[in-house]
Formats: structure tokens, C-alpha cells, sequence
């Protein structure tokens, strides 16, 4: 977020879809089953991509105008972040309710 590139964006997206299907609509209600899921998604991405963080999956700072002029020369976009917004949005619709 805001270019510091802490978490893969499509793992943050995720974790908000966790978070409707499983959340809570009020105080004191299950959490477990949010929790899980967040963790069993955060260890498929780690295993299949090596990584959680932005940067260290793109292997460009977004902050510096070079790293973002690489971004765009690399097509990094396409080359690899389009792969993991599919790979969580598959893992998502593979989720049981």
C-alpha cells in the first residue's frame, strides 16, 4: 500500500475476502475459522511463490522513481503480479463455507 510494499496487494485483497465470508458482524463472535483461513492462505502463497512481501516478489523498491521505471520496463505487472491475484483468487474460490 502507498508503494511500501510491506504484503503482496492480491494477499491483502484476500485477506478482506476471508475476512466477509468469515468475519465477524459484531464484537465477541468466532474468529477461528477467519484465522485459519488467512494462515492456510499466507502458507500456500509462501510455499508456491517463496515469499508474503511486495518488494521481495517483484525485486523492485516502487518507492524510487528507478525502481518504478523498472516496473514498468519488466512488465512486472503482467510478468507476476497478474500470477498472484490468479493463484489467490483461485485459492479463494476453492474455499468451503
Amino acid at each position: 500500500m502507498g508503494r511500501n510494499q510491506m504484503m503482496c496487494g492480491a494477499l491483502t485483497g484476500g485477506v478482506m475476502v476471508i475476512g466477509l465470508l468469515f468475519g465477524r458482524n459484531s464484537g465477541g463472535g468466532e474468529k477461528d475459522k477467519a484465522y485459519s483461513s488467512v494462515d492456510a492462505l499466507f502458507n500456500a502463497f509462501r510455499e508456491k511463490f517463496g515469499n508474503l512481501g511486495c518488494r521481495e516478489l517483484i525485486e523492485v523498491d516502487l518507492r524510487s522513481e528507478e525502481g518504478q521505471r523498472l516496473y514498468h520496463e519488466r512488465n512486472l505487472h503482467s510478468e507476476k503480479c497478474s500470477q498472484y491475484v490468479a493463484f489467490v483468487a483461485d485459492w479463494l474460490l476453492s474455499l468451503k463455507r
